[in-house]
């Protein structure tokens, strides 16, 4: 039997969101569930039965609030109720979450603790439903569209504050530190090639995703 790539369709959910956006951008073809699951869980479930016999869902809703901060309670349950609504509606797909290198380094910051927590959950609900789960985890992103919350949005911001005040300089922070920084584009292309090559991803520990080279905000902001 001829391979079918209708029947492979990639659900992107959080595909209004700064990796979701260039995810569905990139091509392919996307069904796009926007925002958390728990805001409208028969969107997913929608998506899910129209989605093919063995599509993927790549759940990319960011626990960085467009508005406010963000909602750690909220995130977790979208999380699990995405696992759930999978194991009800269509038990063949794989579902792959992103985590964050921030996990795994020292410190218990509010962001590291959410992404620890959602790697939990996703993991005890996946062994629970019988759930096909792969974890990605992400070094640091940047690129367009990307909130002031994170380093890239913040020194856009400040750029152009500085440049619409006449001002030739910005004053940086820890300027010297040195981080892993991926294009968001760059990032859809490989989310996308990780997707379709899904069955060949670990399945005792999660995938790292990065860059490979360092550079300080100095040299960011720089160019």
């Amino acid at each position: 039997m001829s391979h079918d790539p209708a029947a492979d369709l990639l659900v992107v959910v959080g595909s209004q969101g700064f990796i979701g956006r260039a995810v569905v951008a990139e091509g392919g073809g996307a069904i796009e569930v926007d925002g958390p699951v728990g805001r409208s869980p028969w969107r997913l479930r929608e998506a899910l039965r129209s989605a093919g016999l063995h599509p993927a869902v790549l759940h990319v809703a960011g626990s960085v609030a467009r508005h406010g901060p963000p909602d750690p309670g909220a995130y977790l349950e979208s999380t699990r109720m995405l696992i759930e609504a999978v194991a009800e509606v269509r038990p063949s797909v794989t579902v792959i979450t992103l985590g964050s290198i921030a996990e795994i380094v020292p410190g218990d910051s509010p962001y590291a603790v959410m992404k620890r927590e959602q790697a939990r959950v996703a993991a005890q609900a996946s062994r629970a439903l019988g759930v096909r789960w792969r974890a990605l985890r992400l070094h640091g992103t940047i690129g367009p569209g990307q909130t002031d919350a994170l380093v890239g949005g913040a020194l856009v911001r400040r750029i152009r504050h500085a440049i619409a005040a006449g001002r030739p300089e910005i004053r940086l922070d820890q300027s010297e530190a040195v981080r892993d920084l991926l294009d968001v584009r760059d990032l859809a292309r490989i989310l996308r090639g990780l997707a379709a090559e899904r069955d060949r991803l670990p399945t005792d520990a999660p995938l790292e995703v990065c860059s490979g080279r360092g550079r300080s905000a100095r040299e960011i902001a720089e160019g």
